[in-house]
């Protein structure tokens, strides 16, 4: 009598001489579980083929008791009972605790924790999950198994695409394809092709999304995995339901449809439904679609499955949408967002958003259909979703036309055409084009977004002007004031010699401040011209520091101290002094401004504020740091501060021109450096320019 496959199968683990062949032989036993290949079966088979190998005495009990929990554990991922899966995969890792060989017993608890991680992001706790699979990292390679590092990528690859970070999700899922790969794992790879052409869908691109199903689909059907061609059928159908080629959608969905029906997978089932009936809307078939979505209602009903649930009322809301029913779109977008949780995952979100925002301009509530339109286009162009940011723009620039602000739709109605183009997507472009020439040709409305561009660009740098004004004179008048009352006290006939001596120097340091102050801003006017230093010298940086440094402290407010860092090296750089002078005086005349003595000691020694200077050697540069104290700066901030005028909050009490950083940022970039800032709000500030070494 002929043994059962799956008991040959199970066989070959326990006969295995390598480790690697007994993850070849679990990857295997893994894809027949989720009715991939020619020998589908069922956790209860393989559970049975274990026990016998056990009780043959080929393998050990707890290595039994750890294989049936992690089959059950995979059999349970498939079919979506994420709990069941999470509970049997514990099993697992506990079994596994009991095994005599201590690198099986790492192999099965690594492949049971990777299992962990991925029902982890399944159910959306997409930090939790990325913090585990990072932590797995050094586990897996530790074990020296290609495929399991392999499996490891590609749940990384899945947590960062569903966190919204498309770049590390790629990277993850490149290095996911080519271990596959390596190993020889057809189907790992086309998985892993499926993803990536998900990744690229989300960003819109969709020529890589396309090629890189296409992959997935001729691995798949070589491997015999339905399953698997089901979900490619459906990324396929989804990717052209995007690009509003619903004809093509309705194709690939309805086969994905019928793939799902003869496995018997609701949950394939319910997902392809509703994108079906998404698509038969698109043909304007709403008949199709209400039947589409009526046995989508049952089956997550029977299932009891939320996610499916809100996916259905999602859907439902597009239909009455399509039919006018703007009441009953919003009862059943409110059902979708009550199902989906709170708070939703961003590119969830961002598609409810604009969701309501279509419904609530059909509804004539504007504002909020504004408000809802804004959230959207900033989710979707942070997660880079350039297709679906393409028509929440469209649909934004719709509702502004119906309002009769023309002017405001421009700008939205013309990047949405370029993005709609940019993606190759051709009916959505038509369709863009179609409603821009309603309303002017587009000649005539990208020359009126011109002008309107124009005139907004003339009216900040209008303001940024008046506000120069006041701002120079804000920061002169401080230093001539101290100077002022510093001749007084000198004329004061009751002033002694010594104190006369002090009053002096105070008035030297303040006039030569205004000195720098207006250097700045005549050397940042001449490097905006395109005007270089042209005498450059060796530059000894630290007595330079000593000197600045003396120079400030009599400006210091009581109980702060400035010193040289006691580590700071003695480099010299090729640069022009007098310049390299006025960025170092402009970073500690800036320390000294913000920093305030504290409440509490900032040191050992007691002092309430301390700014220290130091220089280090970068590889081929010198880094000179500037750290204070001080208030620090919010980090929305920091990207500005370094711009013409920029400022971290316009109109506060300690404001300046802006221009001191924006002049040591053109300085040092003139001379081949780099400038930049570490900063922490109520902790201080480092900021720091690198120059080439001499």
């Amino acid at each position: 009598m002929k043994e059962p496959s799956v008991v040959a199968l199970c066989r070959q683990y326990a006969g295995a001489d390598t480790r690697r062949e007994k993850d070849r032989v679990l990857r295997e036993v893994r894809y027949a579980l989720e009715q991939a290949g020619e020998q589908p079966t069922s956790a209860e088979e393989v559970e049975r083929a274990w026990r016998q190998l056990q009780q043959e005495c080929q393998i050990e009990k707890a290595e039994a008791q750890a294989l049936i929990a992690l089959s059950h554990g995979y059999a349970a991922l498939h079919q979506r009972r994420l709990k069941a899966a999470r509970r049997h995969l514990t099993q697992a890792q506990q079994a596994a605790e009991e095994m005599r060989d201590e690198k099986g017993r790492e192999h099965l608890q690594c492949r049971a924790q990777i299992a962990q991680v991925f029902a982890r992001c399944e159910e959306g706790e997409y930090e939790t999950a990325l913090q585990e699979a990072e932590a797995l990292r050094s586990q897996c390679e530790a074990l020296s198994l290609a495929a399991l590092t392999a499996e490891l990528a590609h749940v990384l690859g899945l947590i960062h695409r569903r966190r919204g970070t498309p770049e590390e999700a790629l990277e993850a899922l490149v290095e996911a394809r080519d271990h596959y790969e390596m190993v020889g794992d057809r189907l790992g790879a086309a998985r892993v092709e499926d993803t990536l052409g998900m990744v690229f869908l989300d960003q819109g691109n969709f020529e890589e999304a396309i090629f890189h199903f296409q992959r997935s689909f001729a691995h798949k059907t070589a491997f015999g995995d339905q399953p698997g061609l089901a979900m490619t059928a459906g990324n396929l159908g989804r990717l052209y339901l995007q690009w509003e080629e619903f004809e093509k959608a309705r194709e690939f969905l309805e086969r994905d449809l019928a793939l799902s029906r003869e496995l018997n997978d609701e949950r394939g089932q319910l997902i392809a439904l509703n994108d079906l009936a998404e698509a038969l809307l698109g043909q304007g078939e709403t008949g199709e679609a209400r039947r589409c979505l009526r046995e989508a209602d049952n089956l997550a009903g029977c299932r009891r499955d939320p996610f499916a649930q809100a996916n259905t009322s999602y859907t439902w809301a597009l239909l009455h949408l399509v039919e006018g029913n703007y009441e009953d779109a919003l009862t059943s977008h409110r059902q979708a967002r009550e199902k989906f949780g709170a708070p939703p995952a961003p590119f969830i979100a961002a598609h409810l958003d604009l969701q309501e925002g279509m419904i609530e301009a059909g509804r004539f509530n504007f504002g909020r259909a504004r408000e809802c339109f804004d959230r959207a286009i900033a989710t979707f162009r942070t997660l880079k979703q350039w297709g679906r940011l393409a028509k929440a723009l469209f649909e934004c620039a719709l509702t502004l036309l119906r309002q009769g602000l023309l002017e405001e739709a421009v700008p939205y109605l013309v990047e949405a055409m370029d993005r709609a183009r940019d993606l190759a997507a051709q009916r959505m472009a038509e369709r863009f084009q179609a409603a821009c020439e309603r309303v002017g040709s587009e000649t005539w409305l990208r020359t009126l977004l011109a002008v309107k561009r124009l005139n907004q660009r003339l009216r900040e740098e209008e303001a940024m002007r008046e506000n120069l004004i006041g701002l120079i004179v804000h920061d002169l008048r401080g230093p001539l004031s101290a100077i002022g009352h510093t001749l007084k006290l000198v004329t004061d006939p009751s002033a002694q010699p010594k104190d006369q001596v002090e009053f002096l120097n105070r008035a030297w340091h303040q006039c030569r401040w205004l000195q720098e102050l207006v250097g700045s801003i005549l050397d940042a006017q001449r490097l905006e011209a395109g005007k270089v230093y042209t005498q450059q010298q060796v530059v000894a940086l630290r007595p330079l520091i000593g000197e600045l440094v003396s120079w400030c402290r009599p400006t210091l407010k009581e109980g702060v101290l400035m010193r040289e860092a006691p580590e700071s090296e003695d480099l010299h750089v090729r640069a022009n002094e007098i310049a390299v002078r006025r960025v170092l005086m402009n970073l500690l005349h800036n320390a000294v401004k913000y920093t305030r003595p504290r409440k509490e000691p900032v040191d050992p020694e007691g002092h309430k504020g301390l700014i220290t200077v130091g220089v280090r050697r970068k590889g081929k540069f010198a880094q000179v740091w500037v750290q204070d104290t001080g208030p620090g700066i919010p980090a929305e901030f920091l990207e500005r501060i370094f711009t013409k005028f920029g400022q971290v909050q316009p109109g506060m009490k300690n404001s300046s021109t802006g221009l001191g950083l924006y002049f040591c940022r053109l300085a040092v970039e003139a001379q081949g450096g780099e400038i930049g800032v570490e900063s922490e709000v109520s902790q201080g500030s480092t900021f720091w320019f690198t120059l080439p070494l001499a």
